[in-house]
């Protein structure tokens, strides 16, 4: 079994973009639906801020729940960044 595992661990790490199979076992995974303008504006804010979806759903969902330990420094840091920039705006 442990032969099998870590042949297709080794598979997998080939995969372009791809984590480890033990990374990919150790984090669950969910489906969302979005609203096709909501995907819009998620595809605009990742490329403007640099980082993946996954981390963008983890953050908010971290954020919403109130588990903020969880968010990405460079996360929380974009994010006050374009609150700032909508103060400045609303002046």
């Amino acid at each position: 079994f442990i032969e099998k595992l870590a042949r297709h661990s080794q598979a997998f790490n080939k995969i372009e973009g791809c984590c480890s199979l033990v990374d990919f076992m150790a984090k669950p995974q969910i489906t969302v639906r979005l609203s096709p303008s909501l995907l819009m504006e998620l595809d605009q804010y990742v490329e403007n801020i640099g980082t993946s979806k996954t981390d963008v759903v983890v953050s908010a969902i971290a954020q919403y729940i109130g588990w903020n330990e969880s968010v990405r420094l460079s996360q929380r840091v974009a994010e006050l960044e374009r609150r700032v920039t909508e103060l400045e705006v609303k002046r």
